[in-house]
């Protein structure tokens, strides 16, 4: 392939067209969306023997582990004494669910808004041998209950269990028309009366040795009968015709094992090895679901068809709901050939789809219902398409890497402009277009050969140009990233004037908006809601008049279309139409979202056709068709599942109490809602508000259950809304005062509080007592404690001058002490002279009396040691407190060093100091000497003030 395309290349050289060569054609058959419930999610066994569906729209399943429940939201497991497999499961008008197993049979039923309750019917049975039967097939829709095994069958009626006596064992029991039909082994068809008698029908040995599996209405009041082998037969009341068609061909391949009829013109079969084919009433194979294309498992054990006229299997492994009934069809790229689609375009019959991996072709068979002939890539086209606009005639494709002309099967460059998210006519120079760009917005004008690039507005600051809405000559531009432009084109469109408009309360962090045009203004879609452009705050505003109009629509991620029809993106999976030609009539699709997912960010929905649309995906394209006609179906609508007051530790719950009135300690609600809408995900909101009229709701989730703890006494509604529809359910309830708040309690609490009164009355007096003596005996107490302070202080004080007068007595005897020490000095030096006198050899009276004298000198200056002590004692007694500090300081001092250093603190001399410890002066300053070191003085410290300092 890649040698031709060089030939091609080499002989023809400076072409720019590239011929749609069939590198590859993808077969891209629609589908119903098929939803897949594996036993993951339901938490059960992978066989699934049958399906039903009550009044309330709940869906039930026979399963190997026992019977499953489903409302949409909460799958459910009940299980039968003894946990036997349930065969077979069907519910009547009075929303009894019947089930079937080995041995057992019975209905369940719902009590009060609570769960499923189980009653067993097989006591009732007459014979002793059922406990080995098993039943494998219910029928509500006859005189009574049918139970049928493969040897009995059984009706239950008026409290009563029949056994219908056939003659052989049996296959499948059907329900049709009001008449009961059932196949007895090598005997034939057999119709079950009324009265429990049986009827063959006539050449109904024609299946002898076959297995008939189904039988439906078919046409003209007639009966298609199916087989495992032998394909299908029709039955006219008189005779049996084979049925050839490419339906009973296919089933006579691949075992037929369940039927059904869908409506007048569709009848839906299961097969043993390949799914399910859907066909119409002359045997042509509309839809062909397997494993291929969306089917958990080929082999199918039954077929169901629900209120909102949707096929459910249940399969080998899991269960599956087919939605036929629905105006979408998907075209899955199962394969991922074509890769995320983000635009297309409809010329005539010819469908151009533009993807991540290209630009695509093909063609329309046919638009009701919707089927293409193969798809076909388009070659030179090969990365990412963004817009294929249709201009005068022109199908122009915006390429990742340049913006192409489509003719036929031809491209034309015209333009490397990188990324043309989209293109279209400037209404104010209609001779020109505008496309946004990578690089900013680009301009094209009108040629001899077509549209050709004219310029880009390098003005813009070449800003990456998402989607440009014109107003007059204004350009609005959404950036590829953040923010919202508005270019102002001059007339010559040679400038462009540039500014970012502010948006009110703009999330930096959330930087998605879309901008979209209604009536000639301008908006943007957000999930924080719509804003629209206030030129008088030059800002976008969040716009309460869209908000009244749209209510949960205006949280839209992105709107879509055009004047006539604004599709508002409200999730991944679900949109909503609003016709403004038809008064703004509101429309919403949505889909489960693990089927089928826009394109994020880049949502792109067209319109092919009056109401038909093309809605782009990531893995292939969904087709709404909103004429598609669904028939008389009763839709499903919410309701409160189950509801269960409960309390703390052993308190018994109770089930929706009559009346709705609850004691208070059973003050916790646990609620489970439900709408049973199978075919797109159901979310729940919620308000519980308190003796108030005001609704304040939470969020959306996809929970159906509630809890609310603590609940105080008081009147209640409690409102539910899913959002499938606008109808709320409100239910009211009251929470009961507690046992404490009762007349009764509150009598015997005035008494309590009058007798613990009297006795805080009387403890009180009590203690008022007990402090007044307790605070008497502490005031004499004190008085007492003053007394022998004051009489302790004043022996203190008396001590202290007694000390002072000692003190001071003392050292009046010390001074007094050395004076006389002074004294007797003076008289030894008086006797001194005396004596010098008597040796100059005076006469004898003058000596004699000179030696007189000087034995009374004697008598006076013969012992000073009395002096001494007084003095010593004295001395002691006044610097007591200094040689106490003075040791403190200096512990090395000797009794010496003591003495010598209170003398110094007298501020004696050495001479002074001398006599009063007996050696020279000489001595004296050696003591001092020593003193000094002892006491760390350097020399030029002076001693005497040291120590009157100290």
């Amino acid at each position: 392939m890649q040698f031709k395309k060089r030939c091609f290349l080499l002989l023809m050289p400076g072409l720019l067209c590239l011929s749609i060569s069939v590198l590859g054609q993808y077969g891209f058959n629609s589908t119903p969306q098929v939803v897949n419930f594996t036993k993951q999610s339901y938490n059960a066994h992978s066989q699934n023997w049958s399906l039903s569906q009550d009044n309330n729209g709940l869906i039930y399943v026979a399963n190997n582990n026992g019977l499953l429940s489903f409302d949409g939201s909460q799958w459910t497991t009940y299980k039968l004494p003894g946990n036997p497999i349930v065969r077979a499961v069907a519910a009547d008008a009075n929303n009894r669910i019947y089930t079937g197993a080995y041995g057992e049979f019975g209905y369940w039923q719902q009590k009060d808004r609570g769960p499923l309750v189980y009653h067993s019917l097989s006591k009732l049975v007459p014979q002793q041998n059922f406990a080995k039967e098993e039943i494998w097939k219910i029928n509500t829709q006859s005189d009574g209950i049918l139970f049928q095994s493969f040897s009995k069958l059984y009706r239950y009626k008026d409290d009563r269990i029949t056994q219908i006596e056939l003659p052989g064992n049996i296959m499948y029991l059907f329900s049709i028309r009001g008449k009961d039909y059932i196949q007895v082994l090598d005997h034939g068809i057999y119709i079950i009366n009324r009265d429990n008698s049986i009827s063959k029908i006539s050449g109904s040995e024609l299946f002898n040795g076959l297995k008939v599996i189904s039988i439906v209405p078919f046409i003209n009041n007639t009966l298609l009968i199916g087989t495992v082998k032998s394909g299908f037969y029709v039955y006219d009341g008189v005779k049996f015709t084979p049925w050839n068609t490419p339906a009973g061909h296919f089933i006579q391949s691949n075992d037929l094992n369940a039927g059904l009829r869908i409506d007048d013109n569709r009848y839906a079969f299961g097969t043993i090895r390949n799914g399910i084919i859907i066909c119409d009433a002359q045997g042509n194979i509309q839809h062909h679901i397997n494993r291929s294309n969306g089917l958990q498992n080929n082999t199918v054990l039954n077929l169901f068809k629900d209120r909102m006229g949707n096929l459910w299997a249940g399969l080998d492994k899991g269960i599956d709901e087919i939605v036929i009934n629905s105006g979408l069809q998907f075209f899955k790229d199962v394969h991922g050939n074509i890769g995320a689609i983000y635009t297309a375009s409809l010329i005539n019959d010819n469908l151009y789809i533009g993807s991540n991996q290209g630009l695509f072709h093909t063609k329309v068979n046919s638009y009701n219902p919707f089927t293409l002939s193969a798809i076909t890539k388009v070659n030179g086209i090969n990365e990412q398409v963004w817009d294929l606009s249709f201009i005068d005639n022109e199908l122009i494709c915006g390429n990742n890497n340049a913006t192409y002309r489509i003719e036929g099967s031809n491209i034309y460059k015209i333009s490397d402009v990188p990324g043309g998210w989209n293109l279209q006519k400037l209404a104010a120079y209609p001779n020109y277009l505008v496309q946004g760009s990578y690089i900013g917005p680009a301009l094209y004008n009108y040629g001899g050969k077509g549209w050709a690039f004219y310029r880009l507005l390098d003005s813009t600051g070449f800003i990456p140009s998402r989607k440009i809405i014109q107003q007059n000559k204004n350009l609005w531009i959404e950036h590829a990233n953040a923010g919202i432009y508005v270019l102002q084109l001059s007339d010559s469109l040679t400038t462009a004037s540039l500014r970012q408009v502010e948006i009110e309360n703009s999330d930096k962090h959330d930087a998605r908006y879309s901008l979209f045009s209604l009536e000639g203004n301008v908006y943007l879609a957000s999930s924080q809601g719509i804003f629209e452009y206030d030129s008088r705050q030059n800002k976008f505003i969040l716009s309460e008049r869209i908000k009244s109009q749209l209510g949960s629509n205006f949280y839209a991620n992105k709107v879509i279309g055009n004047t006539h029809n604004l599709w508002y993106v409200l999730g991944n999976n679900t949109l909503a139409l609003v016709n403004k030609a038809q008064g703004n009539q509101l429309e919403k699709i949505s889909w489960v979202q693990a089927n089928f997912s826009l394109v994020n960010n880049y949502e792109n929905i067209l319109q092919l056709k009056d109401n038909l649309y093309f809605i782009c995906g990531e893995e292939g394209f969904v087709i709404y068709d909103r004429n598609y006609y669904k028939g008389d179906v009763n839709e499903t609508t919410l309701f409160i599942r189950q509801i269960r007051f409960t309390g703390k530790g052993h308190t018994p719950a109770v089930e929706d109490p009559p009346g709705s009135k609850v004691s208070y300690k059973n003050n916790t609600l646990q609620i489970v809602a439900a709408h049973p809408v199978f075919d797109r995900d159901v979310l729940f909101r919620y308000s519980l508000t308190r003796n108030a009229d005001d609704t304040l709701w939470s969020s959306w989730t996809k929970s159906s259950e509630r809890e609310v703890n603590n609940l105080l006494p008081g009147q209640y509604s409690l409102k539910v809304q899913s959002n499938q529809s606008d109808k709320i359910v409100d239910y009211r309830f009251t929470i009961l005062n507690p046992w404490y708040t009762s007349v009764v309690a509150v009598i015997i609490y005035i008494l309590l509080l009058l007798l613990i009164a009297y006795g805080i009355y009387y403890y009180v007096n009590w203690r008022v007592k007990r402090q007044n003596e307790y605070m008497r005996l502490q005031h004499e107490r004190k008085l007492q404690e003053e007394k022998r302070k004051v009489e302790h202080l004043t022996l203190l004080q008396h001590q202290k001058e007694l000390e002072r007068e000692v003190i001071i007595k003392s050292e009046d005897v010390a001074k007094s002490a050395m004076k006389l020490i002074k004294n007797k000095k003076a008289l030894q030096k008086l006797k001194t002279e005396l004596n010098k006198l008597k040796a100059e050899g005076t006469d004898e009276k003058s000596h004699y009396q000179i030696q007189k004298l000087s034995r009374q000198l004697d008598r006076y200056i013969s012992d000073d040691q009395e002096e001494r002590s007084l003095f010593e004692n004295g001395f002691s007694k006044v610097h007591e407190d200094f040689f106490n500090r003075l040791l403190i300081a200096y512990p090395q001092l000797t009794p010496q060093d003591l003495k010598l250093a209170a003398y110094l603190r007298m501020n004696l001399s050495s001479k002074e100091i001398a006599p009063l410890i007996n050696i020279s002066t000489r001595g004296v300053e050696i003591k001092r000497y020593r003193l000094r070191k002892k006491l760390n003085l350097d020399s030029e410290a002076n001693l005497n003030d040291f120590m009157m300092k100290f």
